[in-house]
């Protein structure tokens, strides 16, 4: 009980600070519709991972629509499940799906890679913005 009472003032601090930058997003509509937009942009880019796989393999054709909204379900799914990059839950997901799209001798390929690509290279690329996010704040005070 004592660990959850000396958390509590962090976890007051993250909220306020949410519900601060809220505010401050809200009161300023050309920062919000850049929001949206960016947000769409990236949550379509990786959307459209699967499809740039399926093309790469070169098996046939498929829509594009129905592949983004495939992946949406594996989205969802994957969200469902409270571990570390939904680690397992994405990639039992991703085969249940998108196994009507390539052949059994593809799709554990295509899972794997699309693994890579969708969370591991995420995180390689944005690990140092996270670094110079923590410095420049750390420099603010």
């Amino acid at each position: 009980m004592k660990k959850h009472a000396a958390a509590l003032p962090a976890w007051e601090k993250q909220i306020e600070f949410f519900h601060r930058s809220n505010r401050q997003i809200y009161r300023n509509p050309r920062l919000l519709a850049g929001t949206y937009v960016l947000t769409f942009l990236q949550l379509t880019a990786l959307f459209l991972v699967p499809y740039c796989i399926f093309r790469a393999f070169d098996i046939g054709r498929a829509s594009v629509l129905r592949m983004l909204c495939y992946q949406a379900f594996v989205t969802m799914v994957s969200s469902l499940f409270p571990l570390p990059g939904s680690a397992g839950a994405a990639e039992t997901s991703f085969y249940s799906f998108f196994s009507s799209f390539f052949t059994p001798e593809t799709i554990k390929s295509a899972d794997l890679l699309w693994r890579v690509i969708s969370y591991y290279l995420v995180l390689l690329v944005c690990a140092p913005f996270s670094k110079i996010g923590k410095k420049l704040e750390a420099e603010r005070g």
